[in-house]
Formats: structure tokens, C-alpha cells, sequence
């Protein structure tokens, strides 16, 4: 969590996230600031004014600078001159990593910056891109069940950050992770007849 004065504390090591997946008692919901998964090992959680990003330690300066510019990070990186878009039910941006050369290694020579999107009929047309502030945020629990089965060893791309922007009684959400060429989903491997 970041302090006041702006500093970042280095999150607990990893206490929330345990062998069984589910074993994080479920976080009170009106507070999202005191969520389990800002004690994801190597994660810090960075407040600012209409957002909250659980980001990697090495992304934190990059995280900063999008939010006091007061852009999302799905947002800044559509900007970005190098990006490029992936269709899906939501655009998805590639992006070079944001990082000084020799900085973050091993983070990946692309990012990969989604905003989440409803499935389904009804809701998106109701609400659009924003979900209602209950429990633990989406962005959040898809980082602690990456982090999860990575631990296992199932091949699956870095989650480097999660964002939630609070608005009344929803949020909306983007998520940041490593960039995997060549690569396909789960549907491709199970109905593609190559």
C-alpha cells in the first residue's frame, strides 16, 4: 500500500497466497484498499486520486506516472505510438515495455494492457465496462490466480499490474501483463481442427 507522503511499502511475503488457491478469507467489501491481494509477494499497492493499482515492484514508476498524468493505463497506452491492437470483445494493447533498458528484466519486451470487459447479453448493455464494488475486484483476483497457478507451474503470462478505477458504486478495471508471441487461447486449443 502507499503510504502518506506518496511511498510505497513492499507488500507481506506472500501470506495471502498459499497453496489452496482459495484459502484467502474474503476481504471486506466496502474497503478495496484492504484487499488480500496487495500482500502478493513482490506487489505494491499504489493509491492515487480515482484509482488503485496492485503493480510489480518494477512497474510501480511507470504506474505513477500514467495515473499523474490522469490517463488509465488502458488509456495511455492507446496513445502510445508503438502500440498495437489486438480485436477481441475489447481492444487489446501491445505496448514495448515501459522500462529503462536493464531495468525489470525478465518482465518481457511487450506488455500487454486490457481493459476488462462484460460478457454476455444483457449486462454490457446495461453496464457497459463497469462492475459493481462488491467483494474482491476482478483485476485483483485474476493477478492472485495468475500468481497462483504460475507458483504451480502452469505456463501463463506475468501479471505485472491491476488497476481499479472507483466510480459510486462501481469500478472499472484494466490488467497489465507480459505479452506472449505466437500464442493462442483456450478455445483455439480446443476447437481448432489444425
Amino acid at each position: 500500500m502507499v503510504g502518506k507522503g506518496g511511498r510505497a511499502k513492499e507488500a507481506d511475503e506472500g501470506r495471502i497466497l498459499t497453496d489452496d488457491l482459495f484459502a484467502c478469507p474474503a476481504p471486506p467489501r466496502t474497503q478495496m484498499s484492504e484487499i488480500g491481494p496487495s500482500r502478493l509477494f513482490g506487489f505494491q499497492m499504489v493509491d492515487h486520486p480515482g484509482a488503485q493499482v496492485l503493480a510489480r515492484a518494477e512497474v510501480v514508476p511507470w504506474v505513477r506516472f500514467v495515473l499523474e498524468g490522469g490517463a488509465t493505463l488502458h488509456s495511455s497506452t492507446a496513445r502510445d505510438r508503438d502500440v498495437m491492437v489486438l480485436e477481441g470483445r475489447r481492444p487489446v494493447h501491445v505496448v514495448p515495455s515501459k522500462l529503462p533498458r536493464g531495468k525489470g528484466d525478465g518482465l518481457g519486451p511487450s506488455w500487454t494492457v486490457r481493459r476488462f470487459a462484460r460478457g454476455g447479453r444483457v449486462l454490457p448493455k446495461l453496464l457497459g465496462d463497469r462492475y459493481l464494488r462488491t467483494g474482491t475486484p476482478r483485476p485483483f483476483h485474476e493477478a492472485r490466480v495468475s500468481e497462483a497457478v504460475r507458483r504451480r507451474g502452469v505456463p501463463t503470462p506475468r501479471v505485472l499490474a491491476a488497476a481499479v478505477y472507483p466510480q459510486g458504486p462501481f469500478y472499472r478495471g484494466d490488467l497489465v501483463t507480459e505479452f506472449v508471441s505466437n500464442a493462442f487461447d483456450l478455445v483455439a486449443a480446443l476447437f481448432d481442427s489444425r
